[in-house]
């Protein structure tokens, strides 16, 4: 087996650095499929010999899926180690005027943190976005680093490399 922190650093490099698109018009056919090809891509050219498997929520049969609160939740992208959870990727393409997309991915990511021992949440920001760092960035990231839930901020606003 894979150390589960080794791909989950191998995962967050990727959410971090891929290329994103601008044209994305829908986060279920468009984001989600390239961010899935792209966690492949590099998984499998990391990690060429594990049993590394990445399911989306979208479409297909083996969706992954967990229970709480007497209802079903679906991390949008899950990176298992031979049957084994290692990584949940919440991913939310953000449009002007849908912020409510941030709260619940933040929401989604603490409850997918009781079964996976990795979350990673990806907001493709094409919103509103206000670069000035806010009092309560960094205490919410700070109550969510120990449930091993990271957020990761990409959109028209990065500076290029």
């Amino acid at each position: 087996m894979v150390d589960p922190g080794v791909v989950a650093e191998e995962v967050g490099r990727v959410l971090r650095n891929f290329t994103l698109k601008r044209d994305y018009e829908r986060e279920e056919t468009d984001l989600q499929p390239h961010v899935r090809a792209e966690v492949e891509a590099a998984l499998s050219a990391r990690f060429p010999n594990a049993g590394l498997v990445t399911t989306m929520s979208v479409g297909g049969s083996g969706r992954p899926y967990m229970k709480a609160l007497g209802t079903s939740f679906w991390p949008d992208l899950v990176i298992t180690d031979n049957g084994s959870p290692l990584c949940a990727v919440e991913i939310k393409l953000i449009q002007p005027g849908s912020a409510r997309g941030i709260a619940s991915s933040i929401g989604q990511a603490v409850i997918y943190s009781c079964a996976y021992p990795y979350v990673y949440i990806l907001l493709a920001h094409f919103g509103v976005y206000d670069e000035r760092s806010s009092d309560h960035d960094q205490a919410l990231l700070e109550r969510l680093t120990p449930m091993n839930v990271d957020v990761i901020i990409r959109g028209p606003h990065e500076t290029p490399s």
